[in-house]
C-alpha cells in the first residue's frame, strides 16, 4: 500500500461524512484503486537503463555515458571534444551579435529593426536593434528636426 493514497482516500472519506456523500466515497474508492495500481506499474518497471553509450555530437565516435558533456545547443559531446570547445563562439552563434544588431539599427533606423525582428530573430541582435534605433534617432532625426524647425522660424 502507498501512504500518500491512503491519506488522499481518508480525506475524501471524511469529507463525504461530513456532507453525508456516498456517491464521493465511492469515487474515492475507485481513485485510489487507480493510483495504487499505476504506482505499482511503476514499481514494477524500474528505473529507465541509460545506454552504455552514446555518439557524440562533434567527433561522431561513440563514447560511454559516464564521459559525457552538453555543450549549449544541449547536444552531447565526449569529454575530449569539450576540451577544445569554444562556447563563446557557440554563444554567438545561437544569440547573434549585439554590435551587429546596434549598427543594423543605426544605419537602417526602422528598416533594420523589421530586419532582426522577422529575418534574424537572435535575442542579442534585436537588444543591439533596439539600442541602434534610439541612437541613431538622437544622432541624425533630433538635429534635422531642429534644423528644419530653425529653418521654418526664419521664414
Amino acid at each position: 500500500m502507498h501512504a500518500h493514497v491512503e491519506r488522499a482516500r481518508a480525506a475524501a472519506y471524511e469529507e463525504a461524512s461530513r456532507e453525508n456523500n456516498g456517491d464521493k466515497a465511492r469515487d474515492a474508492d475507485n481513485v485510489a484503486a487507480r493510483d495504487h495500481a499505476t504506482f505499482a506499474a511503476i514499481e514494477a518497471a524500474g528505473p529507465a537503463r541509460a545506454p552504455a553509450t552514446t555518439v557524440c555530437f562533434r567527433c561522431g565516435t561513440a563514447v560511454p555515458t559516464a564521459r559525457m558533456t552538453y555543450g549549449l545547443n544541449g547536444q552531447l559531446m565526449c569529454v575530449a571534444c569539450s576540451a577544445t570547445y569554444d562556447d563563446r563562439a557557440e554563444r554567438r552563434k545561437i544569440e547573434g551579435s549585439t554590435a551587429a544588431g546596434f549598427l543594423l539599427g543605426f544605419f537602417l533606423s526602422v528598416f533594420g529593426l523589421m530586419i532582426v525582428k522577422f529575418v534574424r530573430k537572435k535575442p542579442a541582435e534585436q537588444d543591439g536593434v533596439w539600442i541602434g534605433l534610439i541612437a541613431g534617432s538622437i544622432v541624425i532625426y533630433i538635429p534635422l528636426f531642429f534644423f528644419l524647425t530653425a529653418k521654418l522660424a526664419l521664414k
